[in-house]
């Protein structure tokens, strides 16, 4: 028909006289006649069986046919590649997912130890993994990424618990050390009030060896405090501690803006896809109401045209083959629209189905997103704790440095200070002793002027005496300036490391404190109260705040 209708010359006549009476008006003449090239007559509604409407249906029905294709091309995720290529970053990777739980296991084994100093990072971070691992489990989302995060942060991790864990600190035993020898100091001079010169005498080595005590633990303090901070300086710097959470808060927003895409995109695909499942439920009902409007024109056509059989027996044959084609041309159009409705069936199926797995997507990045969130958190109480740990045990090293220090120099002044006043007691004593060896070559003369043999002889023994004790008290006096001088040199070092820890220290000097020693010493002889001695404090207060 269509062949034909192609090469025909379409003539427009009217002929009312062959009709039956019933037409009376030309609306009743809904089919006018044409003559092909045969010169049969044919309706002219046949040339509008393949064009005008029909062709809308048809493109209507080819719609309803690459509805599916069609709406994947307008997605983000429009093929199974892309869904789990996706999927691989936000869904559960079961052979990934087995590391959140180990690190879980690491972390309890932390607790157990970490609670005996009051250590309460490692179970905030281990409700914080569990919530985490819960939310991933119910959104069937990846742990994969809070595993990294942990990975990443585990080194901060176990400096905090080594740093929480680490109870060291100095023994601390000069000051009380230097307490006993100012009362070992104030015993010996009541001793000397007393006259009791053999008790004074083993009382003040007793000072002496309390001090070399006293100073030897400040040493012994001093090497394990160096120890302490060669350690503390090979393990963990603060330096490493800020790049650590520094990477982790940068990996961290980089999965975070990753899966607020995932989820962005899942939600305009969504969007998209409802769309087109409104738009393919508008062509279809288009469609099928276009082939209702059809089918009945062509119903009615051809009841017009069976009555006008009757009438109209010149263009009997044409009727009837425009019967034939109206019926041939239902048949396909039925089969084409049962075919359109099963295609509109499976590409809703098939949309349904591909809009299933894109909102799983959805709700797996939106899970993996509030995972990021709250390894986020997890992060920056692990990094905090750590930072804060660091910095307060560089505080705390560093005021043991500069306490220790001052152990020192209290022990190393009252060292100098004691052998001040015992060389000052032995230039007092040499002088004496010179001063009686002056009287006895007086006495040995007159007496040799007299000839008294017996008391010359006296006198020879008594000022041999007087030279030994001159000779000893000359050897004690260098002695006690040579360890005045150590003490001192000493000294020197210990200030120069202190004031270079601390430069605003008021530090009093060995001269100051000797007068006031010296001072207490002289009021203790002159009230004959040894009580006055308590004034004496060999351990001084610092400001070292």
């Amino acid at each position: 028909v269509c062949t034909s209708l192609q090469s025909c010359t379409i003539e427009m006549t009217y002929e009312p006289s062959t009709f039956d009476s019933s037409i009376t008006s030309e609306s009743d003449l809904y089919i006018s006649s044409v003559k092909d090239s045969e010169g049969f007559v044919v309706s002219d509604y046949e040339s509008e069986l393949y064009g005008g409407e029909r062709e809308i249906w048809e493109r209507k029905l080819k719609t309803v046919e690459n509805a599916f294709e069609e709406t994947k091309r307008k997605l983000y995720y429009s093929t199974h590649d892309q869904l789990e290529e996706t999927a691989l970053n936000v869904g559960p990777q079961h052979n990934l997912e087995g590391q959140i739980d180990v690190h879980c296991s690491q972390i309890r084994k932390a607790i157990s130890s970490a609670s005996s100093v009051g250590d309460i990072i490692p179970q905030k971070i281990l409700d914080k993994v569990d919530c985490v691992t819960k939310i991933a489990h119910d959104g069937k989302a990846s742990t994969f990424s809070a595993s990294e995060n942990l990975t990443n942060t585990k080194l901060a991790f176990d400096y905090g618990r080594k740093a929480a864990l680490n109870q060291f600190d100095l023994v601390k035993e000069t000051p009380d050390i230097l307490i006993e020898y100012d009362e070992t100091f104030v015993s010996m001079l009541k001793s000397q009030l007393d006259y009791k010169m053999d008790d004074a005498e083993a009382t003040m080595k007793n000072c002496l060896h309390l001090l070399e005590q006293a100073m030897k633990e400040a040493e012994d303090d001093q090497i394990r405090l160096q120890q302490q901070t060669r350690e503390e300086g090979s393990s963990v710097t603060m330096e490493t501690l800020n790049v650590i959470h520094v990477d982790a808060q940068q990996e961290l927003l980089g999965e975070e803006e990753e899966f607020e895409t995932i989820q962005n995109n899942c939600k305009q695909d969504t969007i998209t896809i409802d769309k087109c499942l409104d738009d393919l439920k508008k062509e279809v009902i288009s469609a099928q109401e276009l082939y209702n409007k059809r089918k009945g024109e062509r119903a009615d056509v051809l009841q017009r045209n069976r009555k006008e059989q009757a009438e109209l027996r010149r263009r009997l044959r044409q009727l009837e083959e425009e019967e034939r084609e109206y019926e041939k041309v239902n048949e396909e159009e039925e089969e084409l629209q049962v075919l359109a409705n099963s295609a509109h069936v499976k590409a809703q199926e098939n949309i349904i189905e591909w809009k299933k797995e894109i909102v799983t997507l959805e709700k797996q990045a939106e899970t993996s997103l509030t995972i990021m969130q709250h390894m986020a958190e997890c992060t920056d109480d692990i990094l905090t704790d750590a930072k804060q740990r660091k910095k307060e045990w560089e505080e705390k090293l560093f005021r043991m440095e500069i306490e220790n220090l001052l152990h020192q120099r209290d022990a190393l002044i009252a060292i100098a200070c004691v052998h001040k006043m015992e060389a000052n007691d032995c230039q007092e004593n040499l002088k004496d002793t010179r001063a009686n060896i002056d009287k006895v070559n007086k006495k040995m003369d007159k007496a040799a002027q007299r000839k008294f043999k017996e008391e010359v002889e006296e006198l020879k023994i008594k000022k041999q005496r007087q030279e030994d004790n001159l000779k000893t008290y000359k050897d004690k006096i260098d002695d006690h300036n040579k360890k005045v001088l150590e003490a001192e040199k000493e000294l020197s070092l210990v200030d120069s490391k202190i004031k270079n820890l601390k430069s605003d220290i008021r530090l009093e000097n060995i001269e100051t404190i000797y007068r006031e020693r010296e001072r207490i010493k002289k009021m203790v002889f002159e009230n004959k109260k040894v009580d006055e001695a308590r004034k004496l404090h060999s351990c001084n207060h610092y400001d070292i705040s």
